[in-house]
C-alpha cells in the first residue's frame, strides 16, 4: 500500500491539472501550459511519485541539491526522457553545474552568466534554452531586468552570440498581491512579451505563476507555470 503521502501527490497533481484546465477555458488564449513540478525540499521518494505518474518537466531552485537529486533520479530512471529546469537565482561559480545538467535556465538576470554557461555545456547536449528574468514590481530585494524592451532585447542579442544557448523568452516573480493587481502584473508581462515577439518571432516562453497565482498568470498568457506547494501539501 502506498503511504498515505504519495496518495496525496496523486490526488494533489489532479486537482493542479484541474484547476489549469479550467483557467485555460477561462481565459482568451485556448493552450495549456507546461506545469513545472518545483522539487525543492523533496525527497527523491515524493519526486520519483510525480515521474511514475507520467510528469516529466521539473524545477529545482538550489543547485547543490538538485544536482544530487538530478544523478539518482536519472539512475533510477534510466529510460524516462525527465526534462530538468533551473529556476533559482545562480552565483557564476555554480553556472558551470547547470550548463552540464538541465535543459532550462529560467532566470538569467546578468550576462556575465553566458560565458560561463555557454563554455561549460557539454556538445553532446542540446542548446540549454533560456529565459530572461523580469523584475515585474521594480523590486530591489528581487533579481531580473526592469520591463524596459531595449534592455531586455540588448541581453537577449547577447544570448545569440552562443551558439549552444537558446533564448526562448521572458520569466517573472511577482510580489504577493491581491488577485486584481496580480493580474495586471501578468498582462504588464504578457505585453512585453508580444512587444519583444514582434522582431524576435522564435521567443515562445512566457514562465509565469506558482502556486499562489498560476490561474491568474495562465489568463495572462503563461506557457509554463511553476507550482510546489501546490502538489506537494498535505490533504
Amino acid at each position: 500500500m502506498r503511504a498515505r503521502y504519495l496518495v496525496s501527490i496523486e490526488k494533489n497533481y489532479l486537482n493542479v491539472q484541474h484547476r489549469i484546465d479550467l483557467a485555460v477555458k477561462n481565459g482568451q488564449f485556448g493552450s495549456k501550459p507546461v506545469l513545472l513540478a518545483v522539487t525543492k525540499g523533496r525527497s527523491l521518494e515524493e519526486v520519483q511519485c510525480l515521474i511514475d505518474i507520467g510528469h516529466v518537466d521539473f524545477a529545482e531552485n538550489y543547485v547543490n541539491e538538485s544536482v544530487e537529486k538530478f544523478d539518482k533520479l536519472q539512475l533510477q530512471n534510466p529510460s524516462r526522457q525527465l526534462v530538468w529546469h533551473f529556476i533559482g537565482a545562480l552565483q557564476s561559480n555554480k553556472a558551470h553545474l547547470v550548463a552540464k545538467r538541465f535543459d532550462w535556465f529560467h532566470s538569467l538576470d546578468r550576462p556575465k552568466l553566458l560565458a560561463r554557461l555557454a563554455g561549460n555545456r557539454p556538445t553532446s547536449m542540446a542548446p540549454l534554452n533560456i529565459c530572461i528574468q523580469v523584475n515585474i514590481d521594480g523590486s530591489e530585494r528581487k533579481s531580473g531586468l526592469p520591463p524596459i524592451k531595449q534592455e531586455i532585447e540588448a541581453l537577449g542579442r547577447q544570448i545569440g552570440v552562443y551558439e549552444n544557448l537558446r533564448w526562448r523568452g521572458l520569466m517573472c516573480i511577482p510580489d504577493a498581491a491581491g488577485s486584481r493587481e496580480t493580474q495586471e502584473k501578468f498582462n504588464k508581462m504578457n505585453r512585453l512579451f508580444k512587444a519583444l515577439q514582434v522582431e524576435t518571432p522564435t521567443l515562445d516562453v512566457l514562465s509565469m505563476g506558482m502556486s499562489r497565482d498560476f490561474e491568474h498568470a495562465i489568463q495572462a498568457g503563461a506557457t509554463h507555470v511553476r507550482v510546489g506547494t501546490a502538489l506537494f501539501e498535505k490533504s
